[in-house]
């Protein structure tokens, strides 16, 4: 029997038929996350939106024309690929983080493989986490991290008029150069200060001279 072809077995004791399989020991299964566009939501929104599934992926050692694909909504905890590669799922699932709802930041044009490391690095999986950033979490993810804010809030707002997207792109560069200009300002205090500590070892009390007295 093919290992992935089910075959329905009929229990005359039984008011349903079951599904059995082959021998799966040479099947390899892989489970994995796999994002799709919405190409309604994407039009009402404005943006792209993506919908997010579950991928179970079965192949053959051996065998490379041999693929087979299942793809299952994320809610589904329950199913026939579940139940029959138990042992993978589990392993899919407990190795998998939490991701919160929100377009995932592996599908956003602005950023490379390396800036999505980065980012998940530092626990920001989406798109609207980016947008929400602070003064205080937002220079954790680098100096460009003003900039990447605003391209976020830009993309999960299309309506925004460009003029206020510039104007807040504007106030930003000013927030940036001024921390620069306040950034070597410090440094020149902290070289000035280096330079004038030998100076300020050498002063102090001035050595002691010694005289000689003759008798008459």
């Amino acid at each position: 029997m093919d290992l992935a072809s089910p075959q329905f077995l009929h229990n005359p004791k039984a008011s349903v038929s079951t599904v059995g399989y082959g021998d799966d020991g040479g099947v390899h299964a892989q489970f994995d996350d796999e994002f799709v566009k919405n190409e309604h939501k994407s039009a009402i929104e404005g943006r792209v939106v993506y919908d997010h599934y579950y991928i179970v992926e079965l192949q053959w050692p051996g065998d490379n024309t041999k693929t087979f694909k299942y793809r299952f909504p994320i809610h589904q905890e329950k199913n026939e690929w579940i139940e029959r590669f138990s042992r993978q799922w589990e392993a899919f699932r407990n190795s998998k983080q939490q991701v919160p709802d929100g377009t995932p930041i592996e599908m956003w044009a602005p950023l490379d493989k390396k800036r999505v490391y980065e980012l998940k690095a530092n626990r920001v999986f989406t798109v609207e986490q980016i947008a929400a950033l602070t003064d205080q979490t937002g220079p954790n993810l680098g100096l460009d991290w003003r900039k990447m804010r605003d391209q976020a809030v830009a993309f999960l707002n299309p309506s925004a008029s460009s003029a206020q997207i510039s104007k807040l792109m504007r106030e930003n560069e000013d927030k940036d150069n001024r921390m620069a200009a306040m950034e070597q300002q410090i440094a020149a205090l902290s070289r000035r200060d280096e330079e004038d500590q030998p100076a300020a070892k050498r002063r102090g009390r001035p050595p002691r001279v010694q005289t000689e007295t003759t008798e008459s």
